[in-house]
């Protein structure tokens, strides 16, 4: 048997090495299974405190969303009120008025149907459709024509509303005469009752009042749109026919300051030329319609017929002159149409201008140039001259001036001599118009 003396050297030594290795590797297992335990004793502590935290956050959140959707309601129950409130606020008439028109159709359409049984038979209770129904279809129609279409007219409907009101009326009083045991007393009753709804309806839903500027407004809006309607037919009345050499037609209009006189346009030349025309007009026309359906011009004083000869002037403005119709005949020796539209060829022409010496007034330029106009027999507009000498209606008070020293325009000196002459227009210049080669008349 070996004995620890017989065991060779330095085994003791290692038996003994190999046991403290053991120990420490139990101690080892042992702290790493403490380790391990505790880890996973945090971990599950951690996950308590993650689920608590996920708990207590959902029940937060739900007590939010509970709070929210308890205010969501609370502001639309609020906002319902509040348009409840308003929609009875703006239909306060409404609700006063058409309570008395169910009460009235419940009380008269029942005796409608009773009546027309007994007078049509079995399908006579549809009278009742057409005595009550039928004055509140119109009754509706009326409101809602007001409502969508404020501009459009409403007396037809209206129209509708009386006769069929006084329709239901007289059936509701002869049913009433005529019925067991009835008389003039329920006969008026009843036709009272039938018209009851309607008449308070139309006396205060129908019709919508207006201040009394409100009514002058309109007053004044109708008065106007009248007027430039008149002007507008008068100004196509009036008009020009141009024939191009094609064939094609067309109107030319004179665009100016007129009056309406007679359902015709009268040049005003006094009158500033700076007022706005509306848009919607249709300009002024070029000449006025004679007795025999032909076009003249804007009315020689003598009623003698002219011809006409449209066009622009050399600063943009459209132009008239008048053709002696005596001096226009054809090739077979034919007396042309004295009524025949002249197309004239216009060559630019760049406006004069006025070079301002610094010892002439702008009173003189103007004289000076209204009276070497006249002498030439032209007779420009008096806003041309304040344009060419850039002054405010200095050609007013020249042209006055004038006057007084017994200087006329050609257009006053033949009235004054009593031959046909030239009608003062506003904006005529004739400088650069010259006529189609061969055209029948001759440029006065």
């Amino acid at each position: 048997m070996m004995t620890v003396r017989d065991l060779p050297a330095g085994a003791t030594d290692r038996w003994a090495q190999h046991a403290r290795e053991r120990r420490a590797d139990r101690v080892l297992d042992a702290q790493l299974t403490q380790d391990a335990a505790a880890a996973a004793q945090q971990r599950r502590i951690v996950a308590d405190d993650a689920r608590t935290e996920r708990r207590r956050n959902a029940r937060m959140a739900a007590s939010q969303f509970s709070a929210e959707q308890r205010r969501a309601r609370g502001e639309a129950r609020r906002a319902a009120l509040a348009r409840v409130a308003g929609w009875v606020d703006a239909h306060v008439i409404e609700l006063l008025i058409y309570p008395i028109a169910v009460l009235s159709f419940a009380l008269a359409a029942p005796a409608m149907a009773a009546y027309g049984a007994r007078i049509f038979g079995a399908g006579g209770f549809l009278l009742a459709g057409i005595t009550e129904l039928g004055m509140w279809a119109f009754a509706m129609a009326v409101v809602t024509a007001r409502r969508r279409y404020p501009e459009r007219p409403v007396a037809g409907l209206q129209a509708g509303v009386v006769v069929f009101s006084l329709g239901a009326a007289g059936m509701n009083l002869l049913h009433g005469l005529h019925k067991a045991g009835g008389g003039w007393e329920t006969g008026a009753v009843m036709a009272v009752v039938s018209v009851a709804g309607i008449v308070a309806h139309q006396l205060t839903l129908a019709g919508a009042p207006r201040s009394r500027a409100e009514r002058r407004s309109a007053r004044l809006a109708a008065r106007a749109a009248a007027k430039l309607d008149r002007a507008q037919h008068a100004a196509v009345r009036d008009a020009a026919t141009v024939i191009d050499t094609d064939g094609g037609a067309r109107v030319v209009y004179r665009a100016g300051t007129y009056r309406l006189r007679c359902r015709r346009l009268a040049i005003e030349a006094d009158l500033p030329l700076t007022a706005e025309m509306p848009e919607a007009a249709a300009p002024p026309a070029v000449g006025a319609s004679t007795g025999h359906g032909s076009t003249a011009a804007a009315g020689p004083a003598d009623g003698v017929a002219a011809e006409v000869v449209a066009g622009p002037d050399p600063v943009g403005r459209a132009t008239a002159e008048r053709v002696a119709p005596e001096a226009a005949t054809d090739n077979d020796g034919e007396v042309a149409d004295e009524m025949t539209a002249v197309i004239p060829v216009v060559d630019p022409v760049e406006p004069a201008l006025v070079v301002e010496d610094t010892g002439t007034t702008k009173l003189t330029q103007a004289e000076i140039l209204l009276s070497e106009a006249w002498t030439r027999g032209e007779e420009p507009s008096l806003s041309e001259v304040d344009r060419l000498i850039d002054g405010n209606r200095t050609a007013t008070k020249a042209k006055r001036n004038l006057r007084v020293r017994g200087v006329l325009p050609p257009s006053e000196r033949a009235a004054a001599s009593g031959k046909s002459g030239w009608r003062r227009e506003a904006g005529q210049s004739l400088a650069g118009v010259r006529p189609f080669p061969g055209a029948p008349g001759k440029l006065a």
